[in-house]
């Protein structure tokens, strides 16, 4: 289920007059008479013929379109699933759509997705495409957006050319993998780094996590991916996003931090409150803090066994959210200096703990040759690598390009 490639064009010339939509006489043709929908056709076309019995992801959400180098043919999602939605009218493709944006968090919204029919190859055949004729544009690993998801155009950085060839790097080596989900190869991946501008600054300092298809599937369902024909086992980080704050603010190797700070050990509570309070306050303010929780206990998505934890967590501290808050703050007094700061501060212990993440998993795969898939803080590895994983976790070193003036601003107000 790989998402589809916007990178990919031939030189063949399509005769979109002449093209031979179908067999029946009573069956319509497919209307395809805009320069842009031309573009969109062919680059569907090039899918369909380098990928074959593929599913593709794509988006129908309203946005302004990427900058060139993520986008070569300056396709919006609307030309694409005009399109899409015209094939499939035809027959020529089966298309399920996704959610709606905003009725989810993203890491919970699933993309809208298609799959060609015989009709739709036979098509790409008749014209002669042929796969070692298509080309590929080259890819960025690296997004930039404002507060409102508009692209920002950035100068390059020693930074953002690290990041462009580690992930170069990484999808190299996982798309010679065999990676698959019930029996469905889930490569290509194009992982994309995704950062913010949220001070106008154009710099990299907030954000940075990347995102895959497969991310899409619940922690039971990713436990079903093979890799190389292997089942996988994962790992990830106690209190990862906490332990990133205590390990900047004092210098304490994350690996020791639960064992000398404990930061979710609080009394009758369970570690999912706790969780969830700490992450809500790293990344709001103090007068948001309760419609936060409040948004998500509510949220129909969240867990019922969460929902059931937080109702007793209530009673327990006389049923308001401000006391469990408070109890939370007076263990981590330490680092309260950075709670209740807005998502700015949230955003940018995320970019130390991204850029931990993907070195660890360029590592994993470019130098211990061990396919690694990440999910935020976790790393999917075939099971006969599990061992080999764990000594990885905590052992890899973060070159000068990670380090940056605003953490010390944060730190040490």
């Amino acid at each position: 289920m790989p998402k589809l490639n916007l990178h990919l064009d031939t030189k063949q010339e399509i005769d979109f007059k002449g093209l031979q939509w179908n067999n029946s006489l009573l069956a319509s043709d497919v209307v395809i008479n805009v320069t842009k929908q031309k573009k969109a056709l062919k680059l569907i076309l090039c899918n369909v013929v380098k990928y074959r019995d593929a599913e593709f992801l794509y988006s129908r959400r309203h946005e302004t379109k990427l900058e060139e180098k993520h986008n070569p043919l300056g396709l919006s999602n609307k030309t694409i699933y005009n399109v899409v939605d015209k094939l499939a009218h035809n027959g020529m493709l089966t298309h399920i759509k996704g959610d709606v944006w905003y009725t989810k968090d993203k890491e919970d919204t699933y993309l809208s997705r298609f799959k060609a029919n015989q009709r739709l190859i036979d098509l790409a055949d008749s014209l002669d495409i042929a796969e070692d004729e298509i080309e590929e544009s080259q890819k960025s690993f690296i997004t930039l957006k404002d507060s409102f998801g508009r692209p920002v155009k950035y100068e390059d950085t020693p930074y953002s050319a690290r990041i462009e060839q580690r992930m170069n790097d990484v999808c190299e080596f996982l798309n010679k993998q065999n990676i698959t989900y019930q029996d469905e190869s889930i490569t290509p991946l194009h992982l994309v780094r995704s950062y913010k501008d949220y001070d106008n600054s154009k710099e990299f300092k907030f954000g940075g996590r990347a995102w895959a298809p497969y991310m899409q599937l619940s922690s039971e369902e990713r436990s079903k991916i093979k890799i190389n024909g292997q089942s996988v086992s994962s790992h990830d980080y106690s209190a990862s996003l906490t332990s990133i704050v205590y390990s900047q603010m004092y210098n304490i190797q994350r690996k020791d931090v639960a064992s000398r700070v404990q930061p979710y050990d609080v009394l009758a509570l369970d570690r999912s409150v706790v969780k969830q309070y700490m992450n809500t306050m790293l990344n709001t303010t103090k007068d948001k803090f309760s419609g936060g929780i409040n948004n998500y206990y509510n949220n129909p998505k969240t867990k019922p066994q969460e929902k059931k934890e937080h109702e007793e967590a209530l009673k327990r501290f006389g049923g308001k959210i401000n006391n469990i808050k408070d109890a939370i703050l007076e263990l981590n007094e330490p680092i309260e200096s950075v709670l209740l700061k807005g998502k700015e501060t949230g955003a940018h212990f995320s970019w130390i703990e991204a850029n931990l993440v993907h070195e660890v998993q360029h590592y994993a795969c470019c130098i211990w040759d061990i396919p690694c898939l990440t999910v935020y803080d976790e790393f999917i590895v075939p099971q006969d690598k599990h061992d080999e994983m764990e000594e990885l976790l905590y052992t890899c070193a973060m070159p000068d390009e990670y380090k940056s003036n605003y953490t010390q601003t944060l730190v040490l107000e």
